[in-house]
């Protein structure tokens, strides 16, 4: 029996159609190999600091590798005060980034505006303090008058002991003062010297050490709440802002991380720094509130000492500086919004 083929102009359209088919199948079936894009590759930060316990943050955030985590190889550059880091470290351009006090903002600000703040990083009422001694005829406030009192000036432990002078109605002018670095102060305690020290807690406490019995100290819970600040030169944040803001990440995650593990946040801090851990020390710690922050107090705080500095002849202007002109919100919000309450 003979079989008819089948005319081409229906062939042709049906071999068409599976071809079509199956190479439709094929697309929709086959599993494209999934591309993995590069991570973001590691950046590399110095900080400029001087090592004390209120920079704890920085200190927690590297060693539990914070910042790693957010593509940033920070590292430290040690100075001995927050005045030298911000005059030698910042201001000269040995570092970009720096954390100092406050003070040493309020004051810098009436010279230059060339940098921004942009977060605060420790608050504490309680870590400033006056030592005396005792064989000095000091067993209270009023009777520092007419004593000589080592301090270092245009710091914020010379702006706690005007604060503490007024609230006790002491006239800072029947007082003799020393400027001398902290490391001065406890030997010129120890050795009579002078009558009275007022510096920060580990500077206090070396000097109770020496005297024994005989110191008598003072503070001032509330009055000042000092701050720790973390400040970028303009030209690096509008050049870099990336590493910024990883660097806020890691701090912030920091902050959480001290807040949940308070004791185990102070053994790293002490064990990095060098800190002997004793009931002084302890206490000097639980005075320290560590949070990423911005907020309206500080510029009221900088506003005052702004004042201060005026009328202690401390600077050359008269007109207190616009501060809201170097604080800068925008790294902290993108990373933490409910941590900025400036007003402007």
């Amino acid at each position: 029996m003979l079989t008819k083929s089948l005319p081409a102009k229906i062939i042709l359209p049906f071999i068409a159609a599976v071809i079509i088919f199956v190479l439709f199948s094929f697309e929709n079936n086959y599993e494209k190999p999934e591309t993995n894009p590069e991570p973001p590759a590691t950046r590399e930060l110095q900080l400029g600091l001087s090592p004390h316990p209120d920079i704890g943050l920085c200190v927690i955030g590297l060693d539990k590798g914070f910042f790693l985590e957010h593509h940033l190889y920070l590292t430290f550059k040690n100075y001995e005060s927050n005045s030298e880091t911000f005059h030698t470290g910042l201001a000269k351009g040995e570092v970009q980034i720096a954390v100092t006090d406050d003070l040493t903002m309020s004051m810098a600000a009436f010279d230059t505006q060339r940098f921004f703040i942009i977060a605060s990083l420790s608050t504490s009422d309680s870590f400033m303090g006056i030592a005396a001694r005792r064989d000095r005829g000091i067993t209270k406030a009023a009777d520092l008058q007419g004593k000589t009192i080592g301090v270092q000036k245009r710091s914020p432990a010379h702006y706690f002991l005007s604060t503490f002078l007024a609230d006790n109605s002491v006239d800072a002018h029947e007082i003799r003062f020393n400027d001398m670095p902290n490391k001065k102060l406890s030997p010129s305690l120890a050795n009579g010297e002078i009558d009275a020290i007022v510096a920060e807690a580990p500077y206090l406490e070396q000097a109770r050490t020496r005297l024994g019995v005989e110191a008598i100290s003072f503070t001032m819970p509330g009055e000042y709440r000092r701050r720790q600040l973390l400040v970028v030169s303009k030209k690096f944040f509008t050049s870099n802002p990336e590493i910024v803001v990883s660097l806020i990440k890691g701090l912030v995650k920091a902050g959480q991380y001290a807040e949940q593990y308070p004791m185990e946040s102070w053994k790293i801090v002490s064990r990095k720094l060098g800190i002997m851990e004793n009931q002084a020390s302890l206490r000097a710690w639980r005075s320290l509130q560590l949070k990423v922050s911005l907020d309206q107090s500080l510029l009221h705080l900088m506003e005052e000492q702004a004042r201060w500095a005026i009328s202690n002849g401390l600077v050359k202007s008269t007109t207190i500086p616009d501060y809201l002109n170097i604080f800068f919100s925008t790294p902290l919000e993108t990373v933490d919004p409910g941590a900025v309450t400036i007003i402007r």
